[in-house]
């Protein structure tokens, strides 16, 4: 169980966003629809972030529509090895555990 894209799944639900799924991650199909539906926005760990870079032909992909990619769990420069004890408080983002005291 993992929150960590909730928060932007609720804010683009609610602005009228489309989202694209995806059964299991695959470096080039994620390239491929990207290109395909135009993606804006995402939110990868690492390891995805690696796979993709590491694709040597990562330039016959086109993302130019991506604006924004967030990224979690760790660096991605440290080859997916999650850093300090953060993981889990920052796992769920800090806007899925408000709550307003009236």
């Amino acid at each position: 169980f993992h929150l960590a894209d909730s928060w932007a799944c609720f804010a683009m639900t609610l602005l009228g966003a489309r989202h694209v799924f995806m059964e299991a991650f695959e470096p080039r199909r994620a390239l491929e629809l990207i290109g395909e539906h135009r993606v804006t926005a995402s939110l990868w760990v690492p390891t995805m972030i690696n796979a993709v870079l590491a694709l040597p032909d990562l330039d016959r992909y086109d993302v130019s529509s991506m604006r924004r990619l967030v990224y979690g769990a760790s660096d991605p420069k440290s080859g997916g090895v999650a850093h300090g004890g953060n993981g889990g408080r920052s796992a769920t983002m800090r806007p899925s555990t408000l709550t307003a005291i009236s």
